[in-house]
């Protein structure tokens, strides 16, 4: 694992990788009855972690990185195949962090709450039809008017941290609330307001610096 090491302003910092599993679903506030993405999709993300020390117990953390969420049509009357929209976003989240040792220095539990933009890169979208024939597109950019580029909205985690010398192993759990509109057609007859949601677990490994 690579890891990146350096002077800051700060007082003690850490940096590292953080590898996470992302469990992703929108949420339609207004939809049509035959078109509901029920299904939530597993996606696999990864961040760079930098957490700066304000104080004992208080940090500030910048954790951009890969994420990927998206959304799974079920197949209906309505729709003869299964239908799945992949979005991939790189993400920038800034954290308030808060820990609290639990045994002397080598184990502590923390919690973060923040704020996070995103900037959507790719689109994938893959159809699954009844004979089961996978038809998998890439979809231009430039072209989904209806999918908005940038999307931002809070999130909070909680975890525990293992030190192991000038190291911490970390696990830790997140929850994100989008509060874009992600269906940018006003002419749309499907949706006509899509939110995302996502929780992730994440493993991973910090370095003191």
């Amino acid at each position: 694992m690579f890891l990146v090491s350096g002077q800051t302003l700060f007082g003690q910092s850490s940096v590292g990788l953080r590898l996470g599993y992302t469990i992703a679903q929108d949420f339609e506030k207004e939809r049509s009855q035959f078109f509901q993405a029920d299904d939530k999709l597993s996606r696999i993300s990864f961040s760079i972690v930098t957490y700066f020390d304000l104080n004992e117990h208080f940090q500030l953390s910048v954790e951009p990185g890969y994420l990927k969420r998206g959304a799974s049509f079920p197949a209906s009357p309505a729709l003869a195949f299964e239908n799945k929209y992949n979005y991939n976003f790189l993400e920038f989240p800034i954290n308030i962090s808060f820990k609290e040792p639990v045994y002397k220095d080598k184990i502590e539990l923390y919690a973060k709450v923040g704020y996070s933009v995103s900037l959507l890169v790719s689109i994938v979208n893959e159809m699954m039809w009844m004979n089961g024939e996978i038809e998998v597109n890439k979809i231009n950019l430039e072209e989904a008017d209806w999918a908005d580029r940038f999307d931002h909205g809070v999130n909070g985690s909680a975890g525990v941290r293992f030190k192991i010398g000038n190291y911490k192993l970390f696990v830790e759990g997140t929850y994100y609330r989008g509060f874009r509109n992600f269906a940018t057609d006003p002419f749309s007859t499907i949706f006509t307001t899509i939110n995302f949601r996502s929780v992730n677990f994440g493993l991973g490994c910090l370095r003191e610096i």
